[in-house]
């Protein structure tokens, strides 16, 4: 009786034992895959936050060429008095050159006199433009009763996005918008610029842990 009873006692340290060791490894694989998830999220974070910050620089810089641009353009027109054909030669020696670029000259109707380059297809102005597939950055000063603008197209969809990330491997998708986005779970969403009534957004989709 007393050696079954020892035996049973044996069995019974030996199963609890090996439940503790099973219990101790699934708690041990959870905290070591929570721990790795952290690690990521952080590290996504930091990653991203730097992409957003480099961005934002970016479409600064275009501004900024944009406005010296158009404070050139403004020079000119002003400096002198310039039929229409002269005002497509002051606009051509601008932006000839400079791909992506366009600047034009309106009438106070936002009738278009002269222009070279990309075309804008907004009359209404606003720092901050959009068409299906581009963004548009504009510059806008007066000269007299004319409106001058320089403008940016930047492509907005697709691998030319990545002239704004590089070979990245933690985005996998962006977009500009103006806020009429609907917002989605699996997207991070940046406010890149606002400036009156024109606003910049930059939704962000990251790679996946897996």
């Amino acid at each position: 009786m007393s050696m079954r009873h020892d035996a049973s006692a044996l069995l019974v340290r030996t199963l609890a034992v090996f439940i503790i060791l099973i219990v101790a490894t699934q708690v041990t694989t959870w905290w070591v895959v929570h721990a790795l998830s952290r690690d990521f999220d952080a590290r996504a974070t930091r990653h991203l936050s730097g992409d957003v910050a480099r961005v934002r620089e970016r479409i600064k810089a275009i501004e900024r060429d944009l406005d010296s641009s158009a404070d050139r353009l403004k020079a000119r027109i002003t400096s002198q008095s310039a039929d229409r054909a002269a005002l497509f030669r002051i606009l051509r020696d601008e932006v000839h050159a400079r791909p992506g670029r366009g600047a034009r000259v309106l009438t106070p109707t936002a009738d278009p006199i002269a222009w070279w380059g990309e075309d804008l297809p907004f009359t209404t102005f606003r720092r901050y433009q959009f068409d299906v597939t581009n963004l548009y950055i504009v510059s806008q000063r007066q000269a007299g009763e004319l409106r001058i603008e320089t403008f940016a197209r930047i492509p907005n969809e697709g691998a030319v996005m990545r002239r704004f990330h590089g070979s990245d491997a933690w985005i996998v998708w962006m977009k500009f918008h103006g806020g009429f986005l609907p917002p989605e779970a699996s997207k991070r969403r940046y406010l890149i610029d606002r400036q009156m009534e024109s606003a910049l957004w930059l939704d962000v989709l990251r790679r996946s842990r897996a």
